[in-house]
């Protein structure tokens, strides 16, 4: 099923309105007075909500992904979007509210219309955005409701000496009724694919940092980020390559905020993990 059509039947947007309207029917048609008066508060509840969603379906969060060094947009990137809970009491049930995922178009572009079903039960207070794509810095933006999440979000490289993340996009800890439950999305590439060529055949600068060796090394583990006709699990490191490997360690930020910064890495231990990999593929598929 389409993305469009799917997020639309599962959207705060149409079910909010049709139970809005029947609310509202129901009221209107009760036979005494008590029985209208305990409506208004289901009624008030539904249609606060669905009024949220028709604002972000009006004004979606939506933006568009482009390199911060070249301004070039940034095509068939994954972007995950957060809504969550307005209400304390509900947070443990989850602290989101709904959690989608798409990818941005040929101009980098992306939008999330379609608040999810959810939001009508849980509110909506704070709705985050966060772009992955491989092997970058970790960019992400939030806004509480209601201001504007739109704009363009400027992705960069890892750098020695930077910080590792620019995230704003908060959290989701509990993915209450995800519509998207992991793995990739539909012509979303494969993470560890788009890594390995950035830095083992093409050699990019920025893979020689500490953090783009570990987000190597996640994307060649994570189930359904590589592809699966390479392996289904990997051979371990040798022992010497696992000692350096594991010898990677992080830097202080100068910042005034601190975190942790990327560090770089010797050109020999990508070249060593690099050559692993190369080895794992030809080897096929592991059980």
């Amino acid at each position: 099923m389409r993305t469009f059509l799917a997020e639309f039947l599962f959207s705060a947007v149409l079910w909010g309105s049709l139970i809005t309207w029947g609310l509202w029917r129901w009221r209107k048609r009760a036979q005494s007075s008590l029985g209208s008066g305990l409506l208004w508060l289901p009624l008030a509840w539904f249609g606060l909500h669905t009024a949220f969603a028709w604002y972000g379906f009006i004004l979606p969060p939506s933006g568009r992904l482009v390199e911060d060094e070249s301004g070039k947009p940034i095509p068939n990137a994954r972007v995950e979007a957060i809504w969550s809970t307005a209400y304390p009491v509900l947070v443990m049930l989850g602290k989101c509210a709904g959690f989608q995922a798409h990818l941005t178009d040929a101009n980098g572009t992306f939008s999330f219309p379609f608040a999810p079903l959810p939001t009508l039960f849980l509110g909506t207070l704070v709705r985050g955005l966060q772009p992955m794509p491989p092997g970058r810095v970790l960019n992400g933006r939030t806004r509480i409701f209601p201001l504007w999440l739109r704009g363009e979000i400027r992705i960069r490289h890892y750098e020695a000496g930077k910080p590792w993340t620019d995230s704003h996009s908060g959290g989701c800890e509990s993915k209450f009724l995800p519509q998207h439950w992991g793995g990739l999305l539909r012509g979303e590439a494969y993470p560890f694919s788009v890594a390995y060529r950035e830095a083992c055949v093409e050699h990019q600068p920025w893979t020689l940092t500490n953090f783009y060796i570990w987000d190597l090394w996640r994307y060649a583990t994570v189930k359904g980020w590589h592809d699966p006709k390479e392996w289904v699990s990997l051979p371990q490191l040798p022992p010497a390559l696992s000692v350096k490997f594991n010898a990677l360690h992080i830097g202080p930020c100068l910042s005034p905020d601190g975190g942790a910064c990327a560090m770089a890495i010797d050109p020999a231990l990508r070249a060593e993990m690099c050559s692993y990999f190369t080895e794992a593929m030809k080897t096929g598929p592991k059980e």
